[in-house]
């Protein structure tokens, strides 16, 4: 549980501070360990990042950070399809369209 308390106050740090995790990969497996004990704060904290990233990419006017956001998107749903944290369905609809299997 401690470590699960220690994650919550990473994802509550990003998000006050507007940034997206780096390691997506790690991020994404963490979420999942969280997921396993508290799925509805978990499926909460993955809307807030997911919605962070999209307002990052749709507010900036660089063509780079856009992409940065594109590909950090994309990256997320392949980790939470991989670790299977939520559903295909549900990562294409509101996380990033998934290629078809």
């Amino acid at each position: 549980m401690a470590s699960n308390d220690k994650f919550i106050e990473e994802i509550r740090h990003l998000l006050w501070d507007r940034k997206l995790p780096r390691d997506v990969d790690s991020f994404t497996r963490s979420l999942g360990f969280l997921s396993a004990s508290n799925k509805d704060l978990s499926l909460k904290y993955i809307r807030e990042i997911t919605d962070l990233a999209k307002s990052l990419m749709r507010k900036t006017s660089s063509k780079n950070e856009k992409q940065r956001c594109s590909t950090w998107l994309g990256k997320f749903a392949n980790c939470l399809d991989t670790y299977q944290v939520l559903s295909r369905e549900w990562i294409s609809e509101h996380v990033w369209k998934l290629p078809p299997v």
